[in-house]
């Protein structure tokens, strides 16, 4: 299994109480957090840290999570995980060529979780 103390992760999600919870367990999986509830916010902390991998609800701040994680990676960013409360195929196929985006369904399993962020880490 991964060594997570390696990865840092952005979470971001308008929803305070779920930003809380998850962030909250990927700590106490070994993780770095930031938090952020704004887009905009994420983009300049991933800036300020190299190599960060993104944990962002499918739409945050009006972007859908195709556009966010597209600006994430223009700005340097890492991996992205997406949290989307349905995947269709469409979603799927946008993901195939996105080679360090991931999705995963909501709500979210926490064994899940852990899973995809720790194939994420390997991956680097």
């Amino acid at each position: 299994m991964a060594d997570c103390s390696r990865l840092p992760i952005l979470v971001i999600d308008e929803d305070e109480d779920f930003r809380t919870a998850l962030a909250e367990n990927l700590r106490g999986d070994g993780h770095g957090v930031i938090e952020c509830r704004r887009v905009e916010d994420a983009l300049v902390a991933a800036r300020e840290n190299p190599g960060v991998s993104l944990v962002a609800g499918h739409g945050p701040g009006g972007r859908n999570g195709f556009e966010t994680a597209d600006a994430f990676w223009a700005g340097g960013g890492g991996s992205v995980l997406l949290l989307a409360g349905c995947i269709d195929g469409s979603m799927e196929g946008r993901v195939g060529r996105r080679s360090r985006l991931r999705l995963l369904a909501k709500p979210v399993l926490y064994d899940r979780l852990h899973e995809v962020v720790h194939g994420m880490a390997e991956r680097g």
